[in-house]
């Protein structure tokens, strides 16, 4: 019966259907308490009328059933004054039509026959279809036990046989199916309004994210075009003063004063190389190097740097998800996100605080709204980062991944830090969600796109002696400088370095040596040739040549499609002991590209 029911009444789904009866659950009550208003006047009405025209034998029954359910009808209202939910509202209907109904065949019982009552029942059975804001299901109930009760006291307590009846009850099965079919059709009609409402909002947010999206992508565009003009060049500069400083430091002893001022100097260069890669990150033209891994894994790792980090008045609790998805990922990349996160929640708990991580699979049945764009349905591994702090609010929450926006005081901040995790993030082919609220603190939510691989194990940093060789190196760079001091620090490792200032130039040397040529060492953007030519056409002439891309500045390397997965490659400004370990590792067959 129940499937029957819902077969000509259907329902949403679930969670709409839920949505749908929470929309209209203030009319529905409102016309609830309008109809209970209605039936108890028109009540008190006939209550007077019956006072009238009835003698007192017959009035004090009467009289007893009425004024019971008005004490009825009144605790009712009473107990549904509070808070109301949809099912909370649908029990009070269920149960007060269901007194009403009882009420009637009790007066049936006990009142005189009227002409009128075939009528009065054929009303109040479609006034309960009509008015109840309950499921069909419980409207049929109420309705079915008016006319089987009517019914009954006609066959009993006035009589008639059953063979008599069935005009009554031909028209009470007409009436029931009226009632069923017509307020079906208008409950049907009232979700479909909805449903069709609800799939207008969404495309409308749908369409406002991508709006979001489009403008922010834009803006990083621009921003991407201003710092990459500057980043070839600055991060020249950069690699110039870490060389040199790291030269002075090899020849300085330990006890001599000039030896931390070159210390000073090298930590300025480093942090200058920071800020410049937080400007590529957000800009999302950095080279990440991903690998299959797993998050559990990097957060764990992270964790103690955090802890030494965060200080010991913020708690951190870790929450690590089990039979977690790979992702595929830098992990030093997801790391600064960690980091990223962690300082800003720590800044946002003054007087200490909880940080929580946790991690979790997720599954995406539907395309799902994110700050500034829009998730595929699909598998996803998120990394969840919260704290009790201060919280934000909406103006706030609006501009944070904004480049150079901050809340902290003067000197306190770049404004990079978010920008950062959100360009890692998109470049990661993930997405962020941020809620905050003012005073309750704030939740960021990264969805990395779950792998079907096996994760490959985190390698924990070694501080070794720098590797020597003697194989020959072609090193292609143009601006001079750089280029003297990187073949100095190559030389001093062993090896013989052939210099070119460009890809033509180095062209013209690998055709007048004779000799073997084992690496190309080549900037990424130069005059005249740039590396991918020139590696292509040496390694076109010299199969087996390997090759390392070195460059401040990826965007036309990566926007053309230049630098493939795979490819060996070290961003500018070059540590030299990160070159040394990157040219031996490259020649060792030890490393395979990133």
């Amino acid at each position: 019966m129940r499937a029957l029911l819902n077969w000509i009444e259907p329902k949403l789904p679930a969670a709409e259907e839920e949505a749908y009866r929470i929309h209209f659950l203030a009319p529905d009550r409102a016309r609830a308490v309008a109809s209970f208003a209605i039936v108890l006047v028109l009540m008190l009405g006939v209550f007077v009328l019956e006072i009238s025209y009835l003698g007192a034998a017959e009035i004090v029954p009467v009289a007893t059933i009425r004024v019971l359910f008005f004490a009825f009808s009144f605790g009712i209202f009473v107990m549904t004054r509070g808070p109301a939910t949809p099912q909370s509202l649908d029990r009070a209907a269920l149960v007060w039509s269901i007194g009403f109904a009882a009420q009637l065949i009790a007066l049936m019982y006990v009142r005189p026959a009227s002409r009128i009552d075939d009528v009065g029942m054929m009303v109040v059975t479609l006034a309960v279809y009509a008015f109840s804001p309950a499921s069909l299901a419980r409207r049929v109930v109420p309705a079915f036990l008016v006319c089987v009760g009517y019914i009954v006291v006609l066959a009993t307590a006035r009589d008639m046989p059953l063979a008599s009846l069935w005009p009554t009850i031909f028209i009470f099965v007409a009436i029931n199916a009226l009632g069923i079919v017509a307020s079906a059709r208008l409950e049907t009609q009232r979700r479909r309004q909805f449903h069709s409402q609800e799939e207008l909002r969404r495309s409308i947010l749908e369409r406002d994210a991508l709006i979001d999206r489009l403008r922010q992508s834009h803006k990083m565009e621009s921003m991407g075009r201003i710092v990459g003009g500057v980043a070839h060049d600055f991060n020249n500069i950069l690699g110039t003063m870490l060389a040199s400083v790291e030269f002075l430091l090899d020849e300085l002893p330990a006890n001599s004063t000039s030896r931390a001022d070159a210390e000073t100097i090298r930590g300025s260069v480093k942090r200058g190389a920071e800020l410049t890669q937080q400007l590529l990150a957000f800009s999302r033209q950095q080279v990440l190097e991903p690998k299959v891994v797993s998050l559990n894994e990097l957060v764990a790792d992270t964790q103690r740097m955090l802890m030494r980090t965060i200080g010991e008045d913020v708690a951190i609790r870790v929450s690590l998800g089990e039979h977690l998805s790979a992702v595929r990922v830098d992990p030093g990349q997801v790391q600064q996100i960690l980091l990223n996160l962690s300082v800003n929640a720590r800044d946002a708990m003054p007087s200490g605080g909880t940080l929580a991580i946790h991690t979790r699979n997720m599954t995406l049945t539907e395309s799902a709204a994110m700050s500034h764009s829009i998730a595929e349905p699909g598998q996803y591994v998120v990394l969840t980062v919260s704290d009790d702090g201060t919280g934000m609010g909406a103006a706030t929450l609006a501009q944070i991944f904004e480049p150079f926006f901050t809340t902290k005081p003067k000197g306190r901040g770049t404004g990079l830090g978010l920008s950062t995790v959100f360009g890692i993030v998109e470049q990661s082919g993930g997405h962020i969600r941020v809620a905050s609220t003012l005073g309750h603190g704030t939740t960021f939510e990264i969805f990395l796109p779950a792998v079907n691989e096996r994760p490959s194990p985190i390698e924990e940093p070694r501080e070794a002696p720098l590797p020597r060789g003697h194989e020959t190196i072609l090193l292609a760079e143009d601006d001079e400088a750089l280029r003297t001091l990187t073949a100095r620090i190559l030389t001093a490792q062993g090896y013989r370095v052939l210099e070119a200032s460009d890809g033509v130039e180095a062209l013209r040397v690998a055709e007048t040596h004779t000799g073997t040529l084992d690496l190309l060492t080549t900037d990424m953007v130069m005059p005249s040739m740039g590396g991918h030519d020139l590696a292509n056409e040496l390694s076109a002439r010299r199969p087996g040549l390997k090759v390392l891309f070195v460059s401040g500045y990826t965007d036309d390397a990566v926007g053309r499609g230049e630098l493939q997965p795979g490819d060996a490659f070290l961003q500018k400004p070059v540590d030299p002991r990160m070159l040394a370990r990157k040219v031996r590792q490259l020649l060792d067959g030890s490393l395979v590209g990133g």
